[in-house]
């Protein structure tokens, strides 16, 4: 299986915020895993989980630290959907969503 999250580089700066002035304020946002769908496709529900994490304080350190961890054991399940031919998020065990 491929590696499907790359970490954001070290002079990465995430936008937070557009005043009415239209300037665009950033926080420094190194390290955080950007999560893709098998085909090169930006997976966008995993890169919000890890955009909350991030804003949880999560470690970074290293390579990537727990959101890394959070990120790698995501691939599996976006490999699993991903090769039944969907990844419209309907996938749901019981009552709960699983992404």
């Amino acid at each position: 299986m491929s590696q499907l999250f790359h970490l954001t580089r070290p002079d990465f700066m995430l936008p937070v915020l557009t005043d009415e002035k239209r300037h665009v304020s950033t926080i420094p946002a190194e390290k955080i895993p950007t999560i893709m769908w098998p085909d090169g496709r930006w997976c966008f529900p995993a890169n919000l989980y890890m955009l909350s994490l991030f804003k949880r304080g999560l470690s970074r350190k290293g390579r990537g630290g727990t959101l890394a961890a959070y990120a790698a054991s995501l691939i599996p399940l976006l490999d699993i959907v991903s090769h039944e031919g969907s990844n419209s998020m309907n996938y749901r065990t019981g009552s709960s969503q699983i992404l």
